[in-house]
């Protein structure tokens, strides 16, 4: 569970910056995606470190992290999804949005695996 954490935490970011572009407006948009992805950060770091810290000792903690996660990173998707975009960017913008809420559905996923194997923590 760790490294998949781990790794959902650097796609966030990694994610975007392929937003970001050359000209003004695109360079406009990429800071707006920063900004919006930063005020994410914090939570999602939070319900990353909740569910991977309980997985072992507290599975029904650690299945509350990682919905709540999927929940931050939906919010993260949707608000991207709210800025404007420039045309040049549309598809890239597109490609982030459907990341992020890839990685939300991973989250449930793993939620869903973490419950079956201990079915009292649900």
């Amino acid at each position: 569970m760790r490294s998949s954490a781990r790794r959902a935490g650097a796609l966030v970011g990694v994610v975007a910056m392929l937003a970001s572009g050359c000209g003004r407006d695109e360079e406009s948009y990429g800071e707006r995606v920063t900004s919006v992805v930063q005020g994410h950060a914090a939570a999602i770091e939070r319900h990353q470190a909740t569910a991977r810290s309980a997985a072992a000792e507290d599975p029904a903690s650690a299945a509350a992290g990682l919905q709540a996660l999927a929940g931050e990173l939906e919010a993260l998707a949707d608000d991207v999804d709210a800025l404007e975009v420039p045309p040049e960017r549309a598809a890239a913008a597109d490609r982030l949005i459907a990341a992020y809420r890839l990685l939300a559905r991973a989250a449930l996923e793993l939620r869903t695996a973490l419950l079956a194997r201990d079915p009292a923590a649900a």
